[in-house]
């Protein structure tokens, strides 16, 4: 039987709150899911190991708190490798109490605080069944899911998740070293910088408190110079042999997988040079182009609902220009302006911004990619 399987069910990421004797414990779960609307209930499935079931057990109320894409993976580590039995995995992160319970407050989709219903015995885990008697949003941060967590942030299973699957880390998962010594945990990733081995029989990783036996030298590898792929669809570049990453890669701005990354020809390509093609159509179509990412939806988008957005860069219809017959539009290989115009354009998706960046806020963002306005330059 192959349990990998069990991998392509849907999962999120959530922090669970509660206190022991008024102190503030949690933990990270990535099963949460609504039972029923009215009343609202929900079930979470928790191991019994865990510090923080007894504690909810005994306290009676939780908190869940829905994290984000955005949000910072220490917290991930912090509460998913350590015990609140002996830290405060608070410590450092921005939180707050609702209702008495503590919730986490920093790029999180939203928060629940819950009161308890039943336990049900599930073999190492416990389904907790609550009602909802509180809840609210904290910004407008899209959800976390489980596929993300491990293939963007590359994060791996606590042991004690309900989808922990034992198996040894391979060596082409492991991080590259880049011409010096260091060492990775192999429970929560964290690199140590360095001969870890000098360190004192008592040291323990920073982030999971594991002892440094469970440190892994990092193997250098020869690294191919100046090897880089695009995407042919968004012109994101990849630094590095792409043929080495998993088969199920997807290019981080726009999804596509890897097929659609071609190898740069010239040993050193520079993330401008890639060319970005304007849309083109035939005389007998009709079609309309994406005025940021450019796009083509092929047919008439006027026919499309009021929440259609570009599937490549997510804005809404009001985004799209109609191709004209009689337009010719121009093949460019970089970003231009008038003389007696000032625009900027991001040297990683190519995004032109027309007008003076520097008067935007510190930040500001791309609205292609999202990197930060330091990203780009001035043609």
């Amino acid at each position: 039987m192959d349990m990998k399987v069990l991998q392509n069910l849907s999962y999120g990421l959530y922090t669970i709150g509660t206190l022991k004797y008024g102190r503030k414990v949690g933990c990270v779960v990535n099963t949460v899911f609504q039972v029923s609307a009215d009343p609202a209930l929900i079930c979470i499935s928790m191991n019994k190991d865990n510090f923080t079931h007894d504690c909810i057990k005994e306290e009676g109320r939780f908190s869940v708190s829905i994290l984000s894409e955005d949000t910072d993976p220490a917290i991930i580590r912090a509460f998913g490798f350590q015990s609140s039995e002996k830290n405060d995995k608070y410590d450092g992160f921005k939180y707050d109490y609702v209702d008495k319970m503590p919730v986490m407050v920093q790029d999180i989709s939203g928060y629940l605080i819950c009161e308890v219903v039943s336990f049900t015995d599930a073999a190492t885990h416990s389904l907790i069944l609550a009602k909802v008697t509180n809840s609210g949003f904290v910004g407008k941060h899209k959800p976390m899911t489980y596929d993300y967590y491990h293939k963007v942030i590359k994060g791996k299973a606590p042991k004690n998740a309900p989808t922990y699957v034992e198996e040894e880390v391979k060596k082409e998962e492991a991080p590259k070293a880049e011409g010096k010594v260091s060492y990775y945990c192999d429970v929560c990733g964290y690199v140590y910088e360095g001969d870890i081995t000098k360190e004192p029989d008592d040291y323990k990783c920073p982030l999971c408190h594991m002892d440094k036996s469970h440190f892994v030298k990092v193997e250098e590898e020869p690294v191919e110079e100046n090897v880089s792929y695009y995407c042919d669809v968004c012109g994101y570049v990849y630094e590095g042999d792409i043929t080495k990453e998993p088969d199920d890669y997807v290019c981080p701005l726009c999804g596509v997988d890897k097929s659609h990354f071609i190898k740069s020809e010239e040993k050193s390509v520079a993330k401008e040079e890639v060319k970005k093609e304007e849309p083109k159509t035939e005389d007998a179509g009709v079609s309309y182009y994406c005025d940021v990412c450019g796009y083509v939806y092929e047919g008439d988008i006027t026919k499309e609902p009021d929440d259609y957005v570009c599937p490549l860069c997510a804005v809404d219809k009001s985004h799209f220009i109609k191709v004209e017959k009689e337009e010719a539009v121009k093949e460019e290989e970089e970003p231009k302006t008038e003389d007696a115009g000032v625009s900027y354009y991001c040297d990683v998706c190519g995004y032109v911004y027309e007008g003076d960046i520097t008067k935007e806020p510190d930040d500001y963002e791309c609205p292609l990619c999202h990197v930060d306005k330091s990203h780009f330059i001035k043609q």
